[in-house]
């Protein structure tokens, strides 16, 4: 029996070459997404679960689902409607 293992190894540059290029695309859309999404003055606090709250000029101004707990700075003066 005679294994070519040339062909093996090229299938599997090629698939990890694909691997790399989606990661890499995947990871710019995430760090975009994430610089876009609030102002320069806005910034998350992540929940322990999911999900996060904004603080927008030292306010809780919302949240996206926030479940479990999470760490409000002291620099927070209050919480918005």
């Amino acid at each position: 029996m005679v294994v070519d293992f040339k062909d093996s190894i090229k299938e599997k540059l090629g698939a990890m070459k694909l691997l790399l290029k989606l990661l890499t695309i995947t990871t710019s859309a995430f760090l975009a997404a994430g610089f876009a999404g609030l102002p320069a003055w806005a910034a998350p606090g992540d929940c322990s679960v999911r999900g996060s709250i904004t603080i927008t000029d030292n306010v809780v101004t919302g949240h996206t689902t926030c479940e479990g707990s999470v760490e409000i700075p002291n620099t927070v003066t209050s919480i918005g409607n």
